[in-house]
């Protein structure tokens, strides 16, 4: 038995040694510790420290999600917005949450979430827009993801890229959010997109299944 508990924690010791933290978070991170006061350290009992012991298997063993939630199927089509990064490694192990709903904005222009990657710091979403008469005219008033929603969750938007095809049909974009709760069975993405007839913006939603644990 304490065999099995030391090599839990010597293989999640080294799973987490081998996760790299966003440079943003990490800042943070380092910041925060360099301006906290000095703490006095305490004696923690034997007996505290093996009940610490019992517990950080127990969160391991029993909350995945808390670590990293990369689940689902490869997503295609996004080698060029995930070039060069830890996402992108993440993405060809096929550890993407699949999802490819769709709905259709006020001009016609199909809007696919093809699928997603989150985890404790972060929620990724990656989508196409489609339309065969041309995105040229497409600002970036046109479709402006704002937040997601669900059980417990009120996540804005934090940054995100996009690319368009050479025929000017396609773009396929990625959008970063802040974090979402895990325990959401659904998750709803609000955006804003802009009315053809006089310009002014008008908030369009759609809802799409969430399985962190899938």
């Amino acid at each position: 038995m304490n065999n099995n508990v030391e090599q839990q924690l010597a293989d999640e010791k080294t799973r987490i040694a081998s996760i790299t933290a966003p440079e943003e978070l990490e800042m943070r991170l380092r910041k925060a510790l360099n301006s906290a006061p000095a703490k006095r350290t305490k004696r923690i009992a034997p007996i505290w420290k093996v009940a610490a012991v019992v517990l950080l298997v127990t969160v391991i063993s029993g909350q995945n999600y808390n670590a990293f939630a990369y689940y689902g199927k490869q997503l295609f089509g996004f080698d060029e917005l995930l070039n060069g990064t830890t996402l992108q490694q993440i993405n060809e192990k096929g550890l993407g949450q699949s999802i490819n709903k769709k709905t259709t904005l006020l001009d016609g222009t199909t809007l696919t979430i093809n699928g997603i990657m989150a985890d404790a710091n972060q929620f990724i979403m990656y989508y196409t827009l489609t339309n065969s008469n041309g995105l040229e005219d497409m600002s970036v008033d046109a479709f402006r993801p704002s937040k997601i929603s669900g059980f417990l969750t009120d996540s804005n938007v934090v940054s995100g890229t996009a690319l368009i095809n050479e025929g000017h049909t396609e773009i396929k974009g990625q959008m970063s959010f802040d974090s979402v709760n895990p325990f959401s069975k659904k998750l709803t993405l609000h955006f804003w997109e802009q009315l053809v007839e006089n310009g002014q913006m008008s908030e369009g939603t759609v809802t799409f299944p969430y399985n962190p644990n899938e």
